[in-house]
């Protein structure tokens, strides 16, 4: 995997440079985050503060024209970007962080609903019925 840079815009109001190059393949195209980690390389820069925004490939060739953006810090990539562009660029070893609270939440509404199946409808009712008695 061959990259040549052809471009580089700064854009100091969205703290970011835009960087526009040329990727040549032997294979298949490469994924977002071998892109994402060469281009990281080639303007030493960080690989999470870069993100893919255009993956142009050419018919017939092994050639593919990469849109990146390079913010100066995570916060502010997350600030402009999409929320499903920037899932796109998590790794699969990052944990989600949605997804651990929920699996705690089910296991806790499970653990509520075994009590009350082992409550009979025939003790509610005698339970209730003092109450009414009481009132009268």
């Amino acid at each position: 995997m061959k990259l040549t840079i052809e471009k580089q815009r700064d854009t100091p109001l969205l703290s970011r440079k835009r960087v526009t190059a040329m990727l040549t393949f032997d294979s298949s195209t490469p994924s977002r985050m071998k892109m994402r980690d060469a281009i990281a390389k080639k303007t030493s820069e960080e690989p999470e503060n870069v993100i893919i925004k255009h993956i142009y490939q050419r018919f017939g060739n092994r050639t593919a024209r990469v849109i990146a953006n390079i913010y100066k810090n995570r916060k502010t990539l997350e600030k402009y970007e999409h929320k499903n562009l920037v899932a796109k660029h998590v790794t699969k070893e990052e944990p989600k962080k949605e997804e651990a609270p929920k699996a705690e939440s089910k296991e806790e509404v499970k653990a509520d609903e075994a009590p009350k199946a082992e409550e009979k409808p025939a003790e509610k009712a005698k339970e209730a019925a003092p109450a009414e008695e009481k009132k009268e």
